[in-house]
């Protein structure tokens, strides 16, 4: 288990129930054939829906927010991160590299264990302002699942997200699920 800040270990976590609020099951699984030959190497098959995939813009605005303690090491995920705008110049994390990042936020999401998800959000002073834990979409086999990040959002006290299942064998994508679920948020000061 990765070292946390005392902040962070003594924190409660807040355990709360998935919502589905919608399910496409692929029967048989979508396929994304990979690409051509390009350069001496075969494409990988392209996310068939990149508006609710990878987040670029998010994941890059964690590195405004946060920074290395120590210049003198190599940044990596066993390190610790303070928070540029922390007033106390004390607050500090282990990063896991899962971040979303805006103005005011930084969430970080971390598997808690093969079932289990906790998302721990964070104020752009990393001020900790809770944790929180649900149960992972039951597992399909051969799939793994995850959050599509650019879908992910905090509103009118729920988290929204999509949820998708799929594997690359080779180059190609194979989808078999696809889930638009809500979890309620904790209540912040």
């Amino acid at each position: 288990m990765q070292d946390k800040s005392k902040e962070e270990r003594t924190a409660p976590v807040k355990v709360v129930s998935m919502e589905v609020l919608g399910e496409e099951i692929y029967e048989p699984p979508l396929i994304f054939k990979g690409g051509e030959m390009k350069g001496g190497n075969r494409e990988t098959a392209a996310d068939p829906w990149p508006e609710k995939g990878y987040d670029a813009d998010r994941n890059k605005y964690c590195g405004v927010l946060m920074k290395p303690e120590s210049q003198k090491v190599t940044p990596g995920k066993g390190m610790w991160w303070v928070f540029v705008q922390d007033p106390t110049g004390r607050r500090k994390v282990r990063r896991t590299h899962g971040e979303l990042c805006d103005e005011h936020t930084i969430w970080s999401f971390e598997r808690s264990n093969e079932q289990a998800m906790t998302i721990t959000k964070y104020a752009a002073t990393g001020e900790l302002l809770y944790r929180v834990s649900f149960q992972r979409p039951g597992a399909i086999y051969g799939y793994s699942g995850g959050i599509r990040q650019k879908t992910f959002q905090a509103k009118d006290g729920y988290i929204y997200f999509e949820w998708m299942d799929s594997n690359r064998p080779g180059y190609d994508l194979h989808i078999k699920r696809n889930m638009r679920l809500r979890i309620p948020e904790p209540m912040t000061n």
